[in-house]
């Protein structure tokens, strides 16, 4: 999912263009991954894809930062809101770990929605999880490092090959 995603949905009225008609800034961010932010300082997605999608929610969390920030040097009115939609929401709940001081400088609120995690019962072992727990990993045992990716055909393959 990436930015367009908020726009071609059929929310009725969609709730970043209600705040646009009120006259609010509206920014929608790309998180690493999508088709916005194939840019990388190294590495190519094509040609480089265990080390361009070797990233973790720890290390998204800066780009979060990093994107509020821009976001109010450039709208220049006071703090802004975040909306997070399950990875959006994931990444700044590990932002607020670790970024919550400089974060309140830019952020009056952040609504947080539809998380993206695993569960584990009291005493499970994480490390222990079973391969449909640790989808991350599976795919990336069998040579899928992006889904939806600028390799996403070959990717399914690789999927309907090993995977049941």
């Amino acid at each position: 999912m990436d930015g367009t995603d908020w726009i071609s949905v059929s929310y009725v009225p969609a709730p970043h263009f209600y705040m646009a008609d009120l006259g609010h800034d509206v920014y929608i961010g790309n998180g690493r991954g999508t088709e916005y932010s194939q840019g990388h300082a190294e590495y190519d997605a094509s040609t480089d894809q265990a080390q361009y999608w070797d990233f973790t929610y720890d290390d998204m969390s800066a780009d979060v930062l990093a994107m509020s920030k821009v976001m109010h040097e450039d709208s220049n009115s006071g703090k802004g809101w975040y909306f997070g939609y399950s990875e959006g929401t994931m990444t700044m709940q590990v932002a607020l770990l670790k970024y919550e001081q400089e974060l309140s400088n830019y952020i009056h609120r952040a609504i947080l929605l539809a998380p993206c995690t695993a569960e584990y019962k009291d005493g499970d072992n994480p490390d222990d999880a079973k391969p449909w727990l640790d989808e991350v990993g599976l795919l990336r045992s069998i040579g899928v490092h992006a889904l939806y990716g600028p390799t996403w055909e070959d990717d399914v393959q690789k999927i309907c090959d090993n995977l049941d």
